[in-house]
């Protein structure tokens, strides 16, 4: 039986490696990204509704952040993680309304995050 610490990093190493992508094109993710509310699926990954890999992610990228990080862009690249079910490398093909989404979703969770990255074992 795995220690808390080894199941971590287990979940966590299961959810960053690649896995098949749930959407066909940068156009038809872009397409999904304008019809969903962000920061209530942040939230989910928070929770742990996307896996415990998703939410210890999460909790690594705040946990691994200092003053030259750019911290939105961190979990930005969790959250794209999510949702396209692959690692998502084409920020710059996403639609500026797309783009602007994700940012502000992020800045809003950031203000409202408590203790959340505390809870990940280093």
């Amino acid at each position: 039986m795995l220690d808390k610490k080894a199941y971590q990093q287990h979940e966590l190493t299961n959810f960053m490696n690649p896995k098949h992508a749930f959407h066909d094109s940068v156009k038809d993710f872009s397409g999904y990204l304008e019809n969903m509310n962000i920061l209530e699926q942040i939230e989910w990954i928070e929770n742990g509704s996307y896996g415990a890999g998703a939410c210890y992610a999460l909790q690594d990228a705040l946990n691994h952040c200092n003053k030259r990080t750019n911290t939105r862009a961190r979990i930005g690249q969790v959250v794209l993680h999510a949702f396209y079910g692959a690692r998502f490398l084409k920020w710059n093909k996403l639609s500026p309304d797309a783009q602007n989404k994700i940012n502000e979703a992020v800045d809003v969770w950031l203000t409202q995050k408590h203790n959340f990255a505390e809870t990940l074992i280093d």
